[in-house]
């Protein structure tokens, strides 16, 4: 029936399996570039001036502003 038919498929199917693995096995022709990295950042500072003001409490300011901004605002209506 279709029996040549498989058969001559499975070979083209090999074939093309067999030309793809040894394609992907050649060396490139190309010669390898070198590559030229980038100067390093410089070095951090040994010390960091101390702010006026800590961490915790610009936050809490920031926090008391913005629930005062939201307490501030009207409500939606309410259909």
């Amino acid at each position: 029936m279709h029996r040549p038919f498989v058969i001559n498929a499975l070979r083209l199917m090999l074939a093309v399996l067999l030309l793809s693995v040894s394609a992907c096995s050649t060396p490139s022709v190309a010669p390898p570039q070198s590559v030229i990295c980038p100067a390093p950042p410089p070095m951090p500072a040994l010390s960091q001036p101390i702010p006026s003001e800590t961490y915790s409490n610009r936050v809490r300011l920031k926090f008391k502003n913005w629930q005062e901004l939201l307490i501030g605002t009207s409500p939606t209506s309410k259909p």
